[in-house]
């Protein structure tokens, strides 16, 4: 664990040069300083005293705001009052700080509150080596799940606006379903510096490749070590499909840090008993037996025991020390079974009665004659050692209570984001009027399913219906009744096509059916069917009749030559919807009939 010692506090490892700026410069000046000098923050004084902290959370906040940065001031843009800790706090104290807080650094200040320096997740994470926070674990057990995503070419001001509002520090730009590259809060502060770009570029046009992604099977120190070699705070995590499923970033490895804080503090303890080891030990020697008496010990342990010389402990029977006289004869039994009780540990009797753990080796010494001639043992005082493992068991106790109490609140929080997931993916893809899947739900899959049927040379189709005259409809019982032939055309779609095809709404009154695993003779017995279905079908509203609904109905399929994309697939079926309206409508066109 890079021979780190639990006595080490935050000063040690501070970044001593800190940027600060004093209340009242243009904000300008401290986006330049960021953007420059490539770092996170700047502190705010007043009077050498920490008044405030510009982070890139904060740029964020003010670049989605679109507001003019040359108009504010630092202060405008600070958050204020800024949490300061002590020189003298503890290296662990401050990782488990940091998580408790959600900060991503510590200011930390003098005696008197004057600004000294700075630590951040990376200075903890650099400091405290890779073995102290990572073992085999992989990173599904820390990475986050719910990562935002965007389209390559959307707005950057969106997306900034978008980080914004779900308060994150990161958003995956993905092409074709695949990411290509990450947007932080980071990029955003460079961004300012060159404020005129945000309204003009798209995300593909600014993310910075290549990408670094990672399989979700890598450990978390294999993720760590990627992170300090290519000097990036976070990857993105593939599935074994080589889908998006996560992000893993440095916030997520240090918060790990709590979780691990139990193992590394009975880390400490094993290399405090080696240190214990190497240094000179009390050593004493006496008779054999229940009722063996002490013959001779050395200064050290005499110290350990309490007495000024060894004279005033030779003579004494061993047992006598032992405040459970019981542990004496269990020694005794372990020697006679094992020939040596290493690591054995009890409580002795100082000479002011005083109780002392010891820790030591014993064994019996044989005499030429090859009889038991005495005991010997060394003598090692671990009391202070067995009151940290005290307070381990304790902060054990509190730290596994509090693990169980987070992990019960993020579960019920995952379940509430997942529904809510679930319910915005659904709106995304739904149309509100008819319940239908829309065009963006439609292309997608119209992309999916003509490349599986390229890949299998499976047959294909594609319909897309136009009701015909729907304006007089509109014009005539207006657009409520307009809206009821929209839905009752839906219903009748969806009741007379298979599970397996998919019936959306393409955008006013027409609407496509994907036929998967279907060649154009049987997209046209589809087609005919539902134009017989709607001869005899009466729109009504409430008791009154409407009139009678009919569709022009354009098919074109898979395999065709002269087809070549889903784009190609969909403008042909849409070309031959045009064809059957041209034919006097209320009938069924396909792409063979097209001139």
């Amino acid at each position: 664990m890079g021979g780190l010692m639990l006595a080490n506090n935050i000063q040690s490892i501070m970044t001593r040069e800190v940027i600060s700026l004093q209340t009242g410069t243009p904000l300008k000046e401290a986006i330049t300083q960021m953007s420059s000098k490539n770092i996170s923050c700047i502190i705010i004084n007043q009077d050498s005293r920490p008044l405030g902290i510009i982070t890139e959370r904060d740029l964020l906040k003010i670049a989605a705001q679109d507001k003019d940065i040359n108009q504010l001031k630092v202060e405008e843009a600070m958050t204020a009052p800024i949490k300061t800790v002590s020189h003298n706090m503890d290296i662990y104290q401050a990782a488990v700080y940091l998580e408790k807080h959600h900060f991503r650094r510590i200011v930390i200040v003098d005696d008197e509150g004057k600004l000294l320096g700075l630590v951040t997740q990376t200075d903890l994470k650099n400091h405290l080596g890779a073995a102290y926070y990572v073992t085999f674990k992989p990173l599904s057990s820390i990475m986050t799940t719910d990562v935002i995503t965007a389209e390559h070419n959307e707005n950057l001001l969106q997306l900034i606006q978008r980080m914004n509002r779900h308060n994150i520090s990161c958003i995956v730009i993905c092409k074709n379903l695949q990411p290509i590259g990450i947007i932080s809060e980071r990029d955003v502060t460079h961004l300012l510096d060159t404020p005129e770009k945000i309204h003009h570029l798209t995300a593909e046009e600014f993310v910075r490749a290549p990408l670094i992604t990672i399989p979700c099977q890598t450990t978390i120190y294999e993720a760590a070590k990627l992170m300090k070699d290519n000097n990036i705070r976070r990857l993105v995590v593939m599935g074994s499909q080589n889908e998006l499923i996560g992000v893993v970033s440095e916030s997520d490895i240090v918060k790990h840090l709590e979780v691990d804080y139990l193992d590394h503090l009975r880390g400490i303890v094993e290399r405090d008993r080696t240190y214990i080891n190497t240094i000179k030990e009390g050593i004493l020697e006496c008779t054999p037996g229940e009722d063996g008496f002490i013959t001779w010990i050395n200064q050290a342990g005499t110290k350990v025991l309490g007495y000024s010389e060894p004279d005033k402990i030779v003579g004494r029977k061993i047992k006598e020390l032992f405040v459970n006289p019981e542990d004496f004869t269990r020694l005794l039994t372990v020697i006679q079974e094992k020939e040596i009780a290493n690591d054995f540990t009890t409580v002795l009797k100082k000479r002011s009665g005083k109780q002392i753990h010891i820790e030591g080796t014993f064994y019996h010494v044989k005499g030429e004659d090859g009889k038991i001639a005495c005991l010997e043992g060394t003598l090692r005082d671990i009391t202070d050692r067995k009151k940290m493992e005290e307070k381990l068991n304790k902060y054990s106790d509190a730290l596994e209570k509090k693990v169980r109490e987070r992990t019960a609140q993020i579960r019920r929080q995952n379940k509430e984001l997942e529904r809510m997931n679930a319910r915005l993916h659904e709106l995304s893809v739904q149309d509100g009027l008819t319940g239908l899947k829309n065009f963006r739900y439609f292309s997608r899959i119209l992309e999916m399913e003509f490349k599986r049927a390229e890949r299998y040379e499976q047959p294909l189709s594609c319909i897309i219906l136009d009701i015909d005259d729907f304006k007089f409809i509109n014009d005539r019982f207006g657009h409520m009744a307009g809206d009821l032939a929209l839905k009752e055309t839906a219903a009748i779609l969806k009741k007379l096509v298979r599970d397996t095809d998919v019936v959306s709404r393409y955008g006013g009154d027409e609407f496509t059916v994907i036929l998967p695993s279907t060649d154009l003779e049987r997209a046209r017995v589809v087609g005919n069917k539902i134009l017989d279905y709607f001869r005899d079908f009466q729109l009504m509203k409430g008791q009154q009749v409407l009139g009678k609904i009919s569709l022009s109905i354009g098919l074109a399929a898979l395999p065709n030559k002269d087809i070549k994309t889903h784009q190609q697939l969909l403008e042909f079926a849409d070309r031959a919807m045009y064809r059957a309206k041209e034919h006097g409508k209320n009938n069924v066109c396909t792409c063979l009939e097209l001139s």
